[in-house]
């Protein structure tokens, strides 16, 4: 019985601490969205590479890919106009060897980040930013761009107004 509690409890943790590895570059009260800066740095692609790194970038290089490759460390990026070569050391755990890899990041007219694949298929490169800034950008600046609209359409109007008032009272 304590054999069979131990192994479940070993089971448990190991299930836990995968997604909290992948999890460790996520800031907590935040929330995912497309890239769309002009000169992103690390910390605005590098949940999204560890991410594509560790389900995505090896399927079909190497057999038994799931949850074997770790990005290890990123060792540095070049931007040329609308295309970020990012470069980063991996580590893949059937074989505790490490290797060199990068990928390229090309920039849309629209103005998000996308890696294309191998294939030809295009993957939205996603960041994070705190909820505050999300919300703020979303809706509170529209709503208080709104209202400065509302005010100064209103100020326009009653000051008309007024200049017809005096010009029937000087006639």
């Amino acid at each position: 019985m304590r054999l069979l509690t131990v192994l479940l409890f070993a089971l448990l943790a190991m299930s836990v601490s995968i997604p909290a590895q992948l999890m460790a570059h996520v800031p907590p009260n935040s929330v995912k969205i497309p890239l769309d800066k002009d000169n992103p740095i690390e910390a605005d692609y590098s949940c999204f590479i560890h991410w594509y790194v560790h389900f995505k970038l090896y399927e079909g290089k190497f057999e038994k890919t799931d949850r074997r490759f770790y990005l290890k460390e990123f060792t540095g990026n070049e931007q040329e106009g609308n295309e970020l070569t990012i470069s980063f050391l991996v580590m893949d755990k059937s074989t505790k060897e490490n290797f060199n890899d990068s990928m390229k990041i090309t920039r849309d007219a629209d103005g998000y980040w996308f890696y294309t694949d191998e294939q030809g298929n295009r993957h939205q490169v996603t960041t994070y930013v705190h909820e505050i800034y999300y919300y703020y950008n979303k809706y509170i600046f529209v709503i208080m761009a709104g209202f400065a609209l509302v005010a100064g359409t209103g100020a326009f109007i009653i000051i008309r107004r007024r200049r017809k008032g005096k010009d029937v009272i000087n006639k």
